[in-house]
Formats: structure tokens, C-alpha cells, sequence
């Protein structure tokens, strides 16, 4: 058995470790994943609100989206810059977000979303915009929808830029970059 210093690690433990610290950076991850996912199913929305009460919704997703975009903002103005981790919950944030939105929408008005009946519906159109995946099958059919829909597009390049630039600077840090 070898010690804990590097000089004396073998690849196989050090691979051990890595893949140890991995996981433990990804618990608090999962769990968060879990309760955004959970809050999003288990918020009360009833069909056919009265306008203000849908307005009010989408008002305050956009505010929980605008929150979430500050923070990350704020976090890469500093000079360690923002972490992968608090990337991609902000980016499941702001999924969700979008999500919940496009299901008031289609709750309240059927002329806004073609194919969004359930909330997993909603989180399916959101994640299939965000990945720039649109297979076409739910989509944006009234004005306000696409409007919507035109927002999320720019949260979602500006994520997946943020995100690229992360893996870069991390990728640069361990030597493997420029």
C-alpha cells in the first residue's frame, strides 16, 4: 500500500480519487436537480386562471430567471469566475422557469402552445429548445408564446456559451489548453 503522497500514487489511486471528489461535487448537484424538478411538479397551477393570476406567473418566472441570470453574472465578475456547478443549476433554473411558463400558457389559452397538454410537456418543449434539439412536434403557435420562446433562446446561447467558456478555462487551467 502506497501513501498519500503524489510522488507515490498510483495512477489507479489517483483515478480513485478523482473520480471520489467527482462524486462529491456532484451529490449537491443531484440534490438540488431533484428539488427544482420536484417544485416545479408540485406547484399549484389550475387551468383557465384569470389573466392577472397567469400574468402574475409568468411575471414571476421571468424575475426567478432574471434572479438566476444576476447571480451568474455576479459570480463571473469575480475573479475565480463562476463554476460549472452553479452553471448548470442556474441553466436548470432557468429551465424550469420556461417550462412552468409555457404551461400557464397552454392552461390558460389554447391559441399560445401547440402539443403542451401536461407539465411534462412543458419541461419536454423547454428542454428540446434549449438543446436546439425542436423536433417540431410542440411549439410556439400565439405571439406571446414566440416572444417567450425568443427570450429562452437567448438565456439558452448565452448559457451554453458561458458553459463552453467554463470547460475552456478549466480545460486551460490542467494544462491542456492555450
Amino acid at each position: 500500500m502506497t501513501s498519500g503522497n503524489p510522488a507515490t500514487t498510483t495512477p489507479a489511486q489517483a483515478g480513485r480519487r478523482e473520480w471520489t471528489a467527482l462524486g462529491v461535487l456532484m451529490l449537491p448537484l443531484l440534490l438540488v436537480s431533484m428539488d427544482v424538478s420536484v417544485l416545479y411538479f408540485a406547484i399549484p397551477v389550475e387551468g383557465n386562471q384569470h389573466v392577472g393570476a397567469m400574468a402574475i406567473g409568468i411575471l414571476l418566472a421571468f424575475v426567478a430567471a432574471l434572479v438566476s441570470a444576476g447571480l451568474v453574472l455576479r459570480e463571473l465578475r469575480q475573479s475565480t469566475g463562476i463554476s460549472g456547478t452553479h452553471l448548470i443549476v442556474a441553466a436548470e433554473v432557468v429551465l424550469v422557469v420556461f417550462a412552468f411558463t409555457y404551461y400557464l400558457l397552454a392552461a390558460n389559452s389554447s391559441s399560445q402552445m401547440v402539443g403542451v397538454s401536461t407539465r411534462l410537456d412543458a419541461l419536454y418543449f423547454s428542454m428540446t429548445t434549449m438543446t436546439t434539439v425542436g423536433y417540431g412536434d410542440v411549439h410556439a403557435s400565439g405571439q406571446l408564446a414566440r416572444g417567450i420562446v425568443t427570450v429562452q433562446l437567448a438565456f439558452d446561447v448565452l448559457f451554453i456559451a458561458l458553459l463552453g467558456a467554463v470547460a475552456r478555462r478549466r480545460f486551460a487551467a490542467r494544462g491542456g489548453g492555450d
